[in-house]
């Protein structure tokens, strides 16, 4: 009898250590997946506060000027950057190692063939180089509708959101002022899983409506 309840026993205890490992790699998939969540909703909140800086400081910016200039400098030197993001070399770099770059004056624009299209005057650039450097980066599809959501928030004053192809060299436009109050979540979820492979390398931008 003692045999029978020690061999039970021992059944019970393996039975235990099994529910203890299931459970432990559902919790491990659990935090995995509540952090990537947090870290998504916290680069919204940068990418949008970038924006609102591009917004701020483009009246006060010269409406003569011919060339188009990096103004990194003078959106870090106002001293609004996100906690999360660092200034050096003239670019802005968040903790994933993703590249910042404002730009402000003429902007050329092409046709979808190629042929020369006209420019922007005294436009403002937002330009995204995607670059995550570890295992635990956001992918660049998070990027990609993380950088739609927080340009929908303030839609009023963009002119379109874009992405660069480094195969083609081509400008695909993701959203215009217009299509992105309209735009559903879903939406661009699939638009950014279609348009991006997973290799984390990308090229974006945010036109603000020029004047």
């Amino acid at each position: 009898m003692k045999q029978n309840q020690l061999g039970r026993s021992m059944i019970e205890m393996l039975g235990v250590l099994a529910i203890i490992g299931v459970l432990s790699v559902g919790g491990i998939a659990g935090y995995s997946k509540a952090m990537q969540k947090w870290k998504s909703n916290l680069q919204l909140n940068m990418l949008s506060e970038l924006i609102a800086n591009g917004i701020k400081i483009k009246s006060n910016l010269n409406k003569k000027s011919q060339s188009f200039d990096n103004i990194t400098p003078v959106i870090a030197a106002m001293g609004d950057l996100p906690e999360q993001m660092t200034y050096k070399d003239d670019k802005i770099i968040d903790k994933d190692g993703n590249i910042y770059t404002i730009m402000y004056g003429y902007q050329s624009w092409t046709y979808s063939d190629g042929s020369a299209g006209g420019q922007f005057k005294y436009v403002i650039l937002i330009y995204f180089t995607s670059q995550a450097n570890t295992t635990l980066s956001l992918s660049v599809q998070d990027l990609c509708k993380n950088i739609v959501m927080a340009t929908k928030a303030a839609a009023e004053e963009v002119y379109n959101v874009y992405l660069l192809s480094d195969e083609t060299q081509r400008y695909t436009i993701l959203y215009t002022k217009d299509s992105l109050k309209t735009a559903s979540v879903s939406d661009i979820n699939q638009k950014c899983k279609q348009l991006l492979d997973k290799s984390n390398v990308a090229h974006f931008g945010i036109l603000l409506n020029p004047y």
